[in-house]
């Protein structure tokens, strides 16, 4: 089958016939201009040729293997030093770690029927514990890390407190004391207050969650329009602790918090803010 052919003295033919006469190890160079290929003969490639093959027989390995410890340096072998990424990368988690500790926590927003809500979720652990100080007086509450609504929303905190109050349940003629669990919530001074409408004028609500079934059974609402607290609750914080709060001093007894809402010694406190928006 014959192939298409090349003029004579054509750019193609002299390129291709000066590729092949560089190459001292071709004795014959192949017509060109067909498609025909013609067996050349190659010299023997001396040892000092680019061309000279590489051996294809695996050399043996004689070290014998054995188990090592990846904790214990083998003999002789220095330890490997951390390098330069890893010493870099364990700088960089510490910080990113360090600045999460600083940065205030957001609430969760959601959209229930048409309102913006904003969600937070209060954590206490070893709650029995710290109800033992309480107790004993040497705290006079317990307090929540300060929060924000959303990411450029309000700043504010809840606490926990205990009270005593008489309990005529028992006697007639014998008043005792039971303690009674409060719950409060606090706006704090934030960073975006220069931006934010004032006073506060959203809905809060204060819920105790059961231990067991994980419900908020107990809930306790905050309406700045009707609340009875002093109205500097509301106010924008002129100090960064805020002295006005807002809440409940009795909103149950210790002894019902303590079987129905402490569960693996932890108590939840959940707080939902309505969020006006545009």
């Amino acid at each position: 089958m014959s192939g298409f052919q090349l003029k004579p003295n054509s750019f193609a033919e002299r390129v291709g016939r000066t590729l092949f006469e560089s190459n001292p190890y071709i004795s014959e160079i192949p017509p060109i201009g067909s498609h025909s290929f013609v067996q050349e003969e190659r010299k023997e490639l001396p040892q000092s040729s680019p061309y000279t093959k590489i051996s294809g027989e695996s050399r043996p390995y004689t070290e014998e293997a054995s188990e090592v410890s990846p904790h214990v340096p083998r003999e002789g072998i220095k330890p490997k030093s951390p390098s330069y990424n890893e010493d870099e990368a364990s700088v960089r988690f510490a910080i990113t770690v360090f600045l999460q500790e600083l940065t205030p926590p957001v609430a969760s927003l959601r959209l229930e029927a048409g309102v913006l809500v904003a969600k937070y979720s209060w954590t206490i652990p070893s709650v029995t514990a710290n109800l033992e100080l309480l107790q004993s007086l040497e705290k006079n509450r317990l307090e929540s890390p300060v929060f924000y609504t959303e990411n450029q929303g309000y700043a504010m905190r809840l606490a926990l407190s205990l009270t005593r109050r008489p309990d005529h349940r028992n006697s007639v003629s014998t008043i005792s004391e039971e303690q009674m669990v409060g719950l409060y919530w606090t706006l704090h001074a934030g960073l975006h207050d220069h931006v934010l409408r004032w006073p506060f004028s959203s809905t809060v609500t204060l819920s105790l969650i059961e231990g067991r079934s994980g419900h908020a059974s107990l809930q306790k609402v905050i309406d700045p329009r009707r609340s009875k607290c002093p109205r500097e609750a509301f106010e924008r914080p002129s100090h960064p602790h805020n002295e006005h709060s807002c809440g409940f001093a009795a909103v149950v007894n210790l002894a019902t918090l303590m079987s129905t809402y402490i569960h693996n010694d932890v108590l939840h406190i959940k707080v939902s803010i309505t969020l006006p928006y545009d």
